[in-house]
């Protein structure tokens, strides 16, 4: 995430609140003694996915699937 280009005063901010907040996810990277445990699952951009590694396992499977004979005519049918 890109920095705001303004100054902050890291002895102004109120590090509970900014826990929740998905903007400030960059300074709680920076300062992360002030990350607290309990709020910071509320913050949805700690969560990063590697959809690559994810689909891996069962792509080969989900090919198989839809261009099985048996299925090919459910998925023509869907598609017009």
């Amino acid at each position: 995430m890109n920095q705001p280009k303004y100054i902050w005063n890291k002895n102004l901010i109120h590090y509970c609140l900014l826990n929740e907040n998905p903007s400030a996810i960059y300074l709680l990277e920076k300062y992360p003694e002030k990350i607290d445990q309990s709020l910071i699952w509320f913050n949805p951009n700690i969560f990063t996915y590697d959809y690559e590694r994810m689909i891996c396992p069962f792509k080969e499977e989900l090919l198989a699937l839809i261009y099985h004979p048996d299925n090919i005519q459910q998925f023509y049918s869907i598609l017009n």
